[in-house]
């Protein structure tokens, strides 16, 4: 009676998971438009603050996001973009991560890096789609 409860069991959840297939399936011909970074590093000469500037542009049309959220993960600080799709910030030297949002939920996040005192990182953000779905 147990191996025939398993065996019906086994076949319910092979069903569900073909039908969840086949339903995604037919919503159409989808496809991410994946977003990048690039970081660079000047230097500031008469000060020993680090600072973080990013800019966050939208990938398809390289139009500038405003709005769009910015985090310095292990600080949990951050903010919102300008109007320019600017933001930027000072902070104490070290290892980050940070991460940019838009109001889709588009997200990306850098690797980890080192600043260092009077580094300026400069990060362009350029975020992608969720999911596009061709008509």
């Amino acid at each position: 009676m147990e191996l025939r409860r398993k065996s019906v069991f086994l076949l319910f959840m092979f069903l569900f998971l073909v039908s969840c297939s086949v339903s995604k399936s037919k919503q159409g011909n989808g496809k991410i438009i994946k977003g990048n970074y690039e970081i660079s590093k000047t230097k500031q000469t008469h000060s020993g603050k680090a600072q973080i500037v990013c800019t966050v542009y939208d990938k398809r049309g390289q139009n500038p996001i405003p709005d769009a959220v910015v985090e310095i993960n292990e600080l949990k600080l951050g903010g919102e973009t300008s109007d320019e799709g600017t933001f930027s910030i000072d902070i104490p030297p070290g290892k980050y991560t940070v991460t940019a949002m838009n109001v889709a939920n588009t997200k990306l996040t850098t690797n980890i890096f080192t600043i260092n005192p009077g580094d300026i990182i400069h990060i362009k953000f350029e975020l992608g789609t969720t999911i596009i779905y061709n008509k």
